[in-house]
């Protein structure tokens, strides 16, 4: 062959170790409550604190992705990908004149052979050129990957560290406590006396855990069943939910993931619900409320209604906001209104009554507005919603200096 490779050398990107553990703060505890460390983490003072503690943190981690690399069990080290080295570089061996003895027709022969071998090394070195172009990119990739994650990890180990009290913060000064597996283990030996990391079945946080397998569980099943089901776990570790918000968000967005493909209504209604309950200010639904008006959903006759579900413990008589009436031949008719509302267009935008946002069909605020609901003495928002009374005058405002609304609303609520 008329040329051979020779190495060639790339450097290495250096990785930062993580963040010095003594560059964190301490959270702020509220007067007459428990302390308290940053993002509402507990502070670990000893035993008692360790299983509330540390279930904090597997929420924290698990909602930033990097569990895998915290848990104390059988954590995974975070390692950087391998840079691709380029390929080599081919040296040419030049071309030889024609020789004294060499005739014509072997010189033209030889450099032919010459030339062939010259095309064969050049697209040889451009095809390892390529594989190099796709391995870079790749190596982008993950490359961003592993720092994604290690800033998460960094992060965790600020909060690890702010959420334990001062004697058990000089344990965690050491190069054997760099990482928030490490720090974990050690804390776990230190705290609970064990040589071994406890398992994470043996926590009182399975319940929890279960959950959360049973939502993320994809492929088909029996919605009616898989709901109830959800609902019996969800009562298991109701107090669980209802101490850590950060358990109660995860467990409410694993929910509505679960059922935005096959449930698209209900998943639209709900996800505008706790939209609006948040954006105002108000008690949000707890996940029992979210899953109870899951089943009640599917426990009603048509599908049609689910979109209209709010809460399970709204009044059976208004459950349907959108009635209807059959003809002389038994068949289900819309009634006028309803027909008109069904072409329209449904909308989430503020309401011209209530003065707040929610879904609108058409111009006809009023049939999906709790507050001319509550103005006309009907009790139909979910009971986390709170009915403020000055709203309620602003419906009542609005139909006073709108005739032709109200005379509408009114009949349209007197066929309900």
């Amino acid at each position: 062959m008329p040329g051979e490779f020779t190495n060639g050398d790339r450097g290495s990107l250096l990785i930062p170790d993580l963040l010095d553990s003594q560059s964190m703060m301490d959270g702020d505890s509220g007067a007459g409550a428990p302390p308290r460390a940053a993002d509402e983490l507990p502070l670990l003072t000893g035993e008692a604190d360790w299983a509330r503690w540390i279930q904090e943190i597997e929420g924290l981690a698990r909602l930033w992705g990097v569990w895998d690399y915290v848990d104390p069990a059988e954590g995974k080290s975070l390692v950087e990908p391998e840079r691709p080295s380029a390929p080599k570089t081919p040296t040419f061996i030049s071309w030889t004149r024609l020789a004294s003895n060499e005739s014509d027709a072997d010189h033209e022969a030889r450099l032919t052979e010459h030339k062939v071998r010259l095309d064969l090394l050049a697209r040889t070195f451009a095809i390892k050129e390529e594989q190099h172009r796709v391995e870079c990119l790749e190596y982008a990739i993950k490359f961003k990957n592993y720092n994604l994650v290690k800033d998460e990890l960094n992060q965790l180990d600020r909060k690890i560290y702010a959420s334990v009290d001062e004697k058990l913060r000089l344990h965690l000064m050491g190069g054997t406590t760099s990482t928030p597996h490490l720090k974990i283990k050690h804390l776990e030996r230190i705290v609970l006396g064990s040589s071994e990391p406890r398992a994470i079945q043996e926590s009182p946080r399975s319940q929890f855990s279960n959950l959360m397998y049973k939502l993320e569980t994809r492929g088909p099943r029996d919605w009616s069943s898989w709901a109830t089901e959800i609902a019996r776990l969800g009562k298991s570790c109701s107090e669980e939910l209802r101490k850590s918000r950060i358990h109660d968000r995860m467990a409410k967005d694993a929910f509505l993931d679960s059922i935005q493909d096959h449930h698209p209504a209900f998943y639209r209604r709900w996800s505008d619900i706790l939209d609006h309950v948040e954006e105002n200010g108000q008690r949000t639904a707890s996940f029992q409320d979210l899953v109870n008006a899951f089943v009640g959903a599917q426990e009603k006759p048509s599908t049609a209604s689910e979109d209209d579900s709010v809460c399970s413990d709204k009044k059976g008589d208004n459950r349907k906001r959108y009635p209807t009436t059959q003809d002389s031949n038994g068949n289900d008719s819309p009634t006028p209104s309803t027909r008109s509302m069904s072409s329209s267009t449904v909308l989430h935008k503020r309401c011209p009554g209530c003065r707040l946002s929610h879904r609108i069909k058409g111009d006809h605020w009023w049939e999906s507005c709790w507050y001319f609901d509550a103005l006309m003495g009907r009790k139909t928002a979910p009971s986390f919603f709170n009915i403020k009374p000055e709203s309620v005058e602003f419906v009542r405002n609005r139909l006073e200096s709108n005739p032709e609304e109200q005379r509408l609303a009114k009949a349209w609520d007197g066929r309900r």
